[in-house]
């Protein structure tokens, strides 16, 4: 989740950027590369297509942003499984006041259902 959210927080910008205005993108980011800019300026045609990159990009980024949300408490239920089953198993056989389900219910209980 957090290397989404990084990577979205740079992209998103640059996205917005190019979908709006990709000629002043070229303009800012590409253009002092060329001695003489104005000969090399893309087309309108590839300012088309890179709106059309963005755009895309954009829905896909929003896309995997949705999936990841929707499998995080997916994720979060699997290790507090994990954390409770290996309460049991490092409680089993010890001798307490407890049986192993009570301590680990207390200490990591299991997800809800």
């Amino acid at each position: 989740m957090v290397t989404y959210v990084l990577v979205s927080v740079v992209a998103l910008p640059f996205l917005a950027w190019a979908l709006v205005s990709p000629r002043a993108m070229w303009w800012t980011l590409r253009a002092w590369q060329y001695k003489n800019p104005e000969a090399h300026e893309p087309s309108e045609t590839a300012y088309r297509f890179e709106r059309f990159g963005a755009a895309f990009a954009l829905v896909f980024l929003v896309g995997c942003g949705m999936i990841v949300a929707a499998t995080e408490g997916d994720r979060e239920r699997t290790r507090q499984w994990r954390e409770y089953e290996a309460c049991l198993e490092e409680r089993d056989g010890r001798e307490s006041l407890f049986t192993p389900e009570e301590w680990c219910e207390i200490w990591h209980p299991p997800p809800e259902e």
